[in-house]
């Protein structure tokens, strides 16, 4: 399918979307091709011809942002992605869900609706992702190669992430951080931020994207994994191969922690393998009251 413009389009419960394996090609969209999911998605490709391009400043209400499905309520299974995806802003002020395929799983972006089983299944990221940010003051930032974050802080479900692999290279660039971040190599935030106990579940996945994260200045929390970076989940059977990067040349008095599977961790973690690298480099600790943490599978 040749197209210069889809509009976009949002699928009930019960419904079906199946692309069937056809390939979406010369594709320029600044949207996610399905804005929210209730029913079923499947065998969508999106063509490396495609090019998407995501301005997070433009918006005061809290975004999702993905090639895909913007907000996933429902199930995501055996899609593709091979475009690569720029993500421009200014000034953020409110909460951003970036990933390839799905922004947000499992709560919808007003918070009023949630399944607990929402799931993204057999999906494949080829497309490197880059986000240029000035900076980000308010909300929080989520960032990773198959889904921004599954969002849910309340009950353990059966929804995730299963069989997904993410090939392409993550790179983050942001000025300032003056509120939370999580970014990981398949998905950013994985149940919620500083939680204690897990939430849904990543099985057999892979990530082999490199993930790289440049800031100029953290005053808030920020969480770096090759898996998740923020992770209240039962991590199983995944491994991570990308070298994770972190480069912060001014880090107030924070939580920061990196990690080659995960930075924030709660859960359990059951035949996890990092083979990637783990490079953290920090030049000036403000105050030299900041803690930062750095594992080769888990920072904490």
């Amino acid at each position: 399918t040749t197209a210069d413009l889809l509009p976009q389009i949002n699928i009930a419960a019960g419904g079906l979307f199946d692309g069937q394996g056809f390939a979406i090609v010369n594709w320029e969209t600044q949207a996610a091709l399905i804005g929210q999911n209730f029913g079923t998605v499947k065998n969508v490709v999106i063509d490396n011809s495609c090019k998407v391009t995501f301005d997070m400043s433009n918006t005061d209400a809290n975004t999702p942002h993905a090639v895909v499905v913007a907000e996933n309520l429902g199930v995501v299974s055996g899609c593709v992605n091979n475009a690569n995806i720029t993500v421009e802003a200014g000034d953020v002020t409110k909460n951003r869900y970036v990933g390839s395929i799905v922004g947000l799983l499992a709560v919808s972006n007003d918070g009023k609706v949630k399944n607990i089983n929402a799931r993204v299944e057999n999906c494949i990221n080829n497309g490197k992702i880059k986000l240029t940010l000035n900076s980000y003051t308010g909300g929080w930032f989520f960032a990773g190669g198959i889904v921004g974050t599954y969002y849910e802080y309340s009950t353990f479900g059966e929804g995730g992430l299963f069989n997904c692999v993410n090939n392409g290279n993550l790179e983050v660039n942001v000025g300032t951080i003056g509120n939370k971040s999580a970014v990981g190599g398949l998905i950013g935030g994985a149940g919620a931020l500083e939680k204690t106990t897990a939430f849904c579940t990543i099985k057999d996945c892979v990530n082999n994207g490199a993930v790289t994260y440049n800031i100029t200045t953290v005053n808030n929390n920020s969480y770096i994994g090759g898996i998740a970076g923020s992770c209240a989940a039962h991590v199983v059977n995944t491994t991570n191969n990308g070298d994770v990067t972190v480069t912060v040349p001014e880090l107030g008095q924070v939580w920061f922690r990196t990690g080659g599977v995960v930075g924030d961790f709660a859960g359990n973690l059951t035949n996890v393998h990092n083979s990637g690298k783990v490079n953290v480099s920090l030049t000036t600790q403000a105050e030299k009251k900041a803690t930062p943490q750095i594992g080769g599978v888990a920072a904490y």
